[in-house]
């Protein structure tokens, strides 16, 4: 082959030179979310604090009133000890003024001593007879005062204030020791 014969075949077409130095431009940049809605954020927010804020509030009530609840009961405790240490203190005391009060009394007060005797024949059998014992300094107080089948006795070993009664082999007291007694034993303050 000559440089003067032509090629022989198919002839390419020529390229155009603007076609290899033609740049190609990248693709559009993928926009995207749209950009965030400014009134969106802040109701958003506004519902996430008050939300946040109700259950601080409803946390803080329930803490208040446990704290509350605590208080009531500690201070109940403290009412109840106290009421306890009053009871014992104010009892002693009413008994102690009690006991001065009749260690000091000169004389027999007869509404006391008739009042223990309708006690003692009270609690008798309705028919029963027998002797009533009571201190010498009562005897003349009672006399004709007691039901028939009934007998006076002086007895000095008894106190002012006491009456016992002798049913056959069975005995009755009532006096106002004994009640003074049963009131210690009843508050708890002891005899």
């Amino acid at each position: 082959m000559s440089d003067a014969e032509p090629p022989s075949g198919p002839v390419p077409k020529p390229v155009p030179l603007a076609a290899f130095l033609r740049v190609e431009e990248p693709p559009p940049p993928d926009p995207g979310p749209p950009p965030p809605d400014p009134e969106a954020i802040y109701a958003e927010g506004f519902r996430d604090g008050a939300a946040a804020a109700a259950a601080e509030a409803a946390e803080s009530a329930r803490a208040a009133e446990e704290a509350h609840r605590l208080a009531l009961a500690a201070a109940d405790e403290a009412a109840r000890a106290l009421a306890e240490a009053l009871a014992g203190t104010l009892a002693e005391a009413a008994l102690a003024i009690a006991r001065a009060v009749l260690a000091g009394e000169p004389a027999i007060r007869p509404q006391l001593l008739h009042r223990l005797v309708a006690d003692i024949l009270a609690a008798a059998p309705a028919e029963a007879q027998g002797r009533l014992h009571v201190h010498p300094e009562a005897l003349a107080l009672l006399a004709g005062t007691v039901p028939p089948g009934w007998i006076l006795v002086g007895d000095p070993t008894l106190e002012r204030h006491a009456v016992r009664a002798e049913l056959g082999s069975h005995q009755l007291l009532a006096s106002l020791s004994t009640r003074l007694a049963a009131a210690a034993a009843a508050l708890g303050a002891g005899a």
